[in-house]
């Protein structure tokens, strides 16, 4: 049980750090699933569409932030 909760708490700060990382970066940062769904995209991203992270995931429409061309 202890080696559990360890792990669990190992994994949380992982995320957090990934988290804090891609949300700190200058750059878009986005993930898209086999079927061009977006699955993750970062605030700098969704800020650029202006748009919520929820109208962002799932959508498998090629958004473009503004003044750039269609991001694959």
């Amino acid at each position: 049980l202890f080696e559990q909760r360890r792990a669990q708490d190992a994994l949380k700060n992982t995320e957090m750090f990934y988290q804090a990382l891609v949300e700190s970066l200058p750059q878009f940062i986005l993930r898209k699933d086999t079927q061009g769904r977006f699955t993750f995209a970062n605030q700098k991203f969704c800020a650029s569409l202006g748009k919520t992270l929820d109208e962002v995931l799932g959508s498998a429409r090629e958004l473009s932030p503004r003044g750039m061309e269609a991001v694959a």
